[in-house]
């Protein structure tokens, strides 16, 4: 569960980044 949570938030901010630079 802790795992997964970690991810949802690295791919959030890495969705976040991304549509920065777009």
């Amino acid at each position: 569960m802790f795992i997964s949570c970690e991810i949802f938030s690295l791919t959030s901010t890495f969705i976040y980044l991304f549509k920065r630079l777009t």
